[in-house]
């Protein structure tokens, strides 16, 4: 079912506002399963995802939308292309400019550079 198109079109679901929370739990859902993550890749989904958690407004991130997150960069394609552009350096900025103050933000974060390290020096042995 995911691989008919399923991922991509919720992705697109992404870019509109009253059906984001939704998708946000359904994406989620199938991101715990291993073997759909890396059709995440090959969808909109990671950069917008990215985009939510860099721009959020309020410091506090929903819940779905971190636990989403960690779930996509614990698959390698997915972490490297989260981590194209400057992606990397807004998470930091995110990070200081809400100075810790969202647990579930700085939970991301701690966990997103554990898995860089792996990738890190995954790519650093092959």
């Amino acid at each position: 079912m995911a691989t008919n198109s399923l991922i991509p079109r919720l992705a697109s679901l992404l870019k509109r506002a009253p059906f984001r929370a939704t998708t946000l739990r359904l994406l989620y859902h199938l991101s715990i399963d291993d073997r759909y993550k890396s059709y995440f890749t090959y969808t909109d989904a990671i950069p917008l995802v990215m985009q939510l958690v860099i721009n959020f407004p309020q410091p506090k991130l929903p819940k779905e939308l971190v636990a989403l997150a960690i779930n996509l960069s614990l698959c390698g394609r997915n972490a490297e292309q989260m981590t194209k552009g400057r992606c990397l350096q807004l998470l930091v900025d995110r990070l200081h400019k809400t100075k810790g103050q969202s647990v579930n933000f700085s939970l991301f974060f701690f966990h997103f550079c554990i898995v860089l390290l792996y990738l890190y020096l995954y790519l650093k042995r092959h």
